[in-house]
């Protein structure tokens, strides 16, 4: 029995060795076939990126006219924006310069500098009158506020008149 244990020892040993071996040409195998893949894999990534900058280029030159078309127009959208801003500005200074020249002028008609005070200080007071809570017409009665309304209406229609019969003596055109 022991030349029998002797024989299946050495069997197992010679298993063993065939099945490290087997395992060692497997696994060479497999290195060599992920090898051989991983080159394949790193071919095929290398054309797929040679394949997508061809087609960068492609697009790239199909979408240049198209630009180069939308540079132009945000140019001249640009440029028609600026001069009717500058036209737009210029017009409103013009406007403004010659108003001023209008009031500077008819302000040296003594009947309008008198009337512009008389307008301005009515004005004043009715507003600082009402910044401190001040009522004109509290405590008045309803005759009292219609003789006070028909007062300043005599006093804006004397004063119209007035300013119209005058404003021709003093005018100075």
């Amino acid at each position: 029995m022991s030349s029998e244990k002797h024989d299946v020892k050495e069997a197992g040993k010679d298993v063993g060795k065939d099945v490290k071996e087997t395992a060692k040409e497997v696994k060479a195998a497999a290195k060599d076939k992920a090898s051989r893949a991983a080159k394949e894999a790193h071919g095929a990534v290398d054309k797929a990126q040679d394949e997508f900058k061809k087609q960068v280029n492609n697009a790239e030159g199909i979408l240049k006219p198209y630009w180069d078309k939308f540079v132009e127009f945000v140019s001249n959208v640009a440029s028609t924006t600026a001069g009717a801003t500058q036209a737009a500005v210029s017009n409103v200074a013009y406007g403004t310069s010659k108003a001023a020249s209008v009031v500077f002028h008819e302000l040296q008609n003594p009947v309008v500098a008198v009337n512009a005070i008389l307008g301005a200080a009515s004005i004043t007071t009715i507003l600082n009158g009402y910044a401190h809570k001040k009522r004109f017409l509290k405590d008045k009665s309803d005759q009292d506020i219609c003789l006070i309304v028909s007062g300043l209406s005599a006093f804006v229609a004397a004063d119209a008149y007035v300013s119209y019969k005058n404003y021709k003596k003093f005018d100075k055109k």
